[in-house]
């Protein structure tokens, strides 16, 4: 028993003193050039005077070498990378760097004690595809009524060749059965591995509040990508989206009130005013605490309905959201009714213990029965 317990506190005294290791920086991201050579410097560091080994994995590792890969507690390398004429395969080519605690194994079992910390690094080398080959992303920015939006083109050439591209936008309602708005922008000649960007105004201020559709389409030597997305127009308005309406009777209740703004610009001091109605008698009222609201942002509101001396039924609850000076307001049902009942578990106890008691006497007056029948004969 002794000796479990001693290999159980070595291994746990092993792990608790495994420490970190850390590398820096964490990644870098070049485009490939043939038969380029790049030298990379890291920083490597450790927790305490732990020896550290580093390493070189990955892709590209055969066309890599490290200055140094022994260290005491820290210390600085460089990785030397010599790409090739060429890459087999198009798109990003890693090499990673690695660097782990060098453990050393026990003089009394020859077997390693402790956790092994390990971190890497990675290079990536993006070798362009060939011929002709875009990616991008797009963007038309949320806006309020009244305001014109701005869209944002990220075209990035990746392919080998030297490209004519053009970005288009059109913006549709959110069934996409008609176009809105259509507009292109100049032809710009992009180099491989370059990057196009436009951040453009489009005229939106007639755009009336809700969701619409947008595409942006990138035409590049004869080829078509299509980029579909989303934007919002706001209005000063806090939707509804969802409310409590079962309560029970004699306590106080939780009420919820699940809102969503749909400006998209803040707002503040956002509640609710509710007013429990019975026969056309406000019998209730009460306010939830206020709330901020970030732009499009959904949050519950909550109040507390007491119920104390109410009855059983059907309820009208008034439900009044302001903010801003504005209101929102809807009129829903809602119920009470009477708690379940507790169970009465000293009464369970009393009678399973009276059927048992009278079981126990029965079995008895039969064995009883049985003994003295059994005598007779």
């Amino acid at each position: 028993m002794r000796r479990g317990v001693f290999i159980l506190l070595v291994f746990l005294m092993g792990y608790v003193s495994a420490g970190a290791v850390g590398l820096s920086p964490a990644s870098k991201y070049l485009f490939f050039e043939p038969n380029k050579e790049i030298n990379f410097s890291f920083s490597v560091f450790g927790d305490g005077n732990e020896t550290i080994e580093v390493s070189l994995g990955g892709d590209l590792a055969k066309y890599a070498e490290l200055s140094e890969s022994i260290f005491n507690g820290s210390g600085n390398f460089y990785v030397r990378l010599l790409l090739p004429e060429k890459l087999e395969k198009p798109g990003i080519n890693y090499l990673y760097v690695s660097a782990s605690e060098k453990r050393e194994a026990s003089k009394s079992s020859g077997s390693f004690i402790g956790s092994r910390a390990i971190t890497r690094a990675v290079i990536k080398v993006f070798s362009p595809y060939p011929g002709k080959y875009v990616e991008g992303t797009f963007k038309v920015d949320d806006i309020n009524e009244g305001e014109n939006t701005r869209v944002h083109f990220d075209i990035r050439n990746l392919g080998t060749e030297n490209l004519y591209i053009q970005p288009i936008v059109e913006i549709y309602p959110e069934s996409r059965s008609k176009v809105l708005l259509r507009r292109e922008f100049n032809k710009t000649f992009v180099k491989s591995k370059e990057t196009l960007k436009v951040n453009e105004t489009l005229e939106t201020k007639h755009f009336s509040s809700g969701d619409y559709a947008t595409s942006g389409i990138v035409e590049y030597g004869g080829e078509i990508l299509v980029l579909n997305g989303t934007f919002r127009v706001g209005k000063k308005a806090v939707k509804i989206e969802d409310y409590d309406y079962g309560f029970y009777t004699g306590k106080i209740n939780r009420f919820n009130v699940v809102v969503k703004s749909l400006w998209n610009s803040p707002m503040k001091n956002v509640f609710y005013r509710i007013s429990i109605i019975k026969d056309n008698i406000v019998v209730a009222s009460f306010y939830s605490p206020s709330v901020s609201l970030k732009p499009w942002e959904k949050k519950i509101l909550t109040g507390y309905f007491d119920a104390t001396n109410f009855s059983a039924g059907r309820y009208i609850a008034d439900i009044i959201i302001r903010f801003d000076g504005s209101t929102e307001r809807k009129t829903v049902a809602v119920y009470l009714a009477n708690p379940p009942k507790k169970k009465n578990y000293y009464l369970e106890i009393f009678i399973g213990l009276v059927i048992a008691i009278f079981l126990c006497i029965i079995t008895i007056i039969y064995l009883v029965w049985r003994m003295n029948h059994g005598r007779k004969r």
